[in-house]
């Protein structure tokens, strides 16, 4: 049975229906006084329950056509691994941040030691250069993301809820501290993220000083589902683009709430990736689209108009993804006939078809990420592929042939789906995410063997999937968001982030953000930072 936790933090869980006794099952955790209240409707096709329960662990109830609750026996919450993971953390809280006071202040203490004893040294030194110097290098890679993240959102773990629409949210791009959504009502809603996130904990509510922009009016805007949005860069006149089912692509100044359309495909916009004005400016900062019209396009987004028009699918282009290097602008698109094509913006013709690379939909890409600063440990020319076959393939742009095929999501009866593929250049590794709600982490050094199994979403589907250097934090179709160290494979913890399907999860590291959007038409923003506002 499926249990959803809702965005209240006193209410019950989002309940579901059993077909066959008319029962509802929901589940509540919450640590608040003891208080239990609940109504039914008289018609049986429209039962509603509300519970508060106290001091109970991932208990479980059954409102029958009586309106008597009961306990069932052997009934087991898919999800409860998470639930139980969160409250182990929470109970903890207490202990966590005494400890972590008393580190810091030691911490300080000793280093307020050393600089004394450093400044004394410097007075001591006559016409020599100081000794003590202050090296400005970064490392490249950062080995892990702080502790915080961890432990999870200990300040305010219900989030802070920004109501966006009433309409399932479809995509989201995060830039600096704005979030940009897209929607099927048609319109795309930003907001930008105050500095001082000042939140109460125990409490789940909506940030009400945040002002919300509606990118959509009778003149601007989509006339159709949006179904992606990407920033741009800051030297460009525009710092938003969407697609929509409407065929056209709009270029948004969201401070003016305008747009100018970017019209050439003749079906649905599926994916829209962006990209950055090469060294010289010798190419202008482009966007690629793809489309069910079986075509991809370049434009350029300082004047929104096309450049190259791609042709060589046979069927609607489903996914497009830039490949890894940095030193040549190229990338890869996936189309619903199980074909994958390597293309140079430069160009409109195909450098290299994959046809058949799955049987069925390809559903997923993914190629080491690195800029120039960074080299990615694997080979940058390899990329992979995922499939409605619920195998992953892993391909040589060089001599266009798969080196590994791997059915990594494929059930019993030899069906499956490969839903997403994510890099993460910290861990070294590739993470899958498939229809089975079973997350696998991928060695690459050891011929793409499995190095962990993760299946904390049980047999729910996953419908988002995001990778920050070693955490890796997927969204499934319960509204349930699960963190897991993708070097140990055990699950840090859980947050019931939505009462739907999530469908877009971002990070802020710089400000220990944690962003959730879904199918509720909520955006839930998670401040991990340990020290209370």
């Amino acid at each position: 049975m499926l249990i959803y936790q809702s965005s209240d933090i006193f209410g019950a869980s989002v309940h579901k229906r059993d077909p066959l006794d008319n029962c509802i099952f929901i589940n509540t955790y919450d640590k608040m006084s003891y208080d239990e209240e609940y109504a039914s409707s008289k018609k049986k096709k429209n039962v509603k329950v509300r519970i508060r329960v106290s001091g109970l662990k991932d208990e479980t109830f059954v409102m029958c056509k009586d309106k008597t609750l009961t306990r069932p026996e052997n009934v087991v919450d898919r999800a409860s691994i998470s639930h139980i993971e969160n409250e182990k953390y929470m109970n903890k809280f207490n202990q966590v941040f005494a400890s972590k006071s008393r580190i810091d202040q030691e911490e300080k203490e000793e280093e307020d030691t050393i600089d004394r004893r450093r400044m004394n040294s410097n007075n001591n030194t006559n016409n020599q250069p100081s000794t003590s110097t202050t090296t400005t290098s970064i490392s490249p890679i950062d080995n892990s993301l702080s502790n915080v993240w961890r432990l999870g959102p200990l300040q305010n773990p219900e989030g802070t809820l920004y109501p966006a629409c009433t309409q399932p949210i479809t995509s989201m791009s995060v830039s600096h501290n704005q979030i940009v959504v897209g929607s099927c009502d048609h319109a795309c809603y930003a907001f930008d993220l105050p500095n001082n996130n000042k939140t109460t904990r125990g409490l789940r509510r909506s940030h009400s000083s945040v002002s919300k922009r509606t990118l959509y009016t009778k003149r601007y805007g989509h006339t159709e589902w949006v179904t992606c949005v990407a920033h741009l860069s800051n030297n460009t006149p525009y710092d938003l683009i969407s697609g929509g089912m409407d065929s056209k692509l709009c270029l948004w100044n969201t401070n003016r709430k305008s747009c100018i359309d970017c019209i050439g495909h003749a079906g649905s916009i599926s994916n829209v990736i962006v990209a950055s004005a090469t060294t010289g400016n010798s190419t202008p900062a482009v966007a690629i689209s793809s489309s069910y019209d079986k075509t991809l396009i370049a434009w350029d987004v300082n004047k929104g108009t096309k450049l190259i028009t791609y042709k060589g699918h046979k069927q609607a282009v489903l996914l497009i993804h830039w490949l890894s290097s940095s030193a040549r602008q190229e990338f890869i698109s996936g189309d619903r006939n199980g074909t994958v094509i390597h293309w140079d913006v430069s160009n409109e013709r195909p450098q290299k078809r994959y046809t058949k690379a799955h049987v069925g939909h390809v559903t997923s890409l993914s190629s080491p990420c690195c800029n120039d600063e960074q080299i990615a440990a694997v080979d940058p020319n390899v990329f992979l592929s995922g499939g409605q076959d619920g195998h992953v393939r892993v391909w040589d742009v060089r001599t266009g042939s798969s080196i590994y095929d791997i059915p990594l999501h494929v059930n019993t009866m030899g069906r499956g789906a490969v839903s997403f593929i994510e890099y993460s250049q910290v861990s070294n590794a590739y993470v899958t995410a498939g229809a089975d709600g079973v997350l696998h982490v991928l060695e690459p050094r050891s011929s793409y063997q499995t190095r962990h199994s993760m299946n904390g979403h049980g047999t729910e589907f996953i419908y988002s999937l995001h990778v920050q250097q070693n955490l890796c934090f997927s969204g499934a179709n319960d509204g349930m968001l699960l963190v897991h160290d993708l070097d140990s494979g055990s699950l840090l913890y859980g947050l019931g982030a939505n009462q739907a399907a999530i469908r877009s999860i971002a990070t802020i590291p710089s400000s220990n953000t944690l962003i959730a959007a879904g199918d509720d038409g909520n955006i839930v923003v998670y401040d991990l930072s340990l020290v209370y506002k």
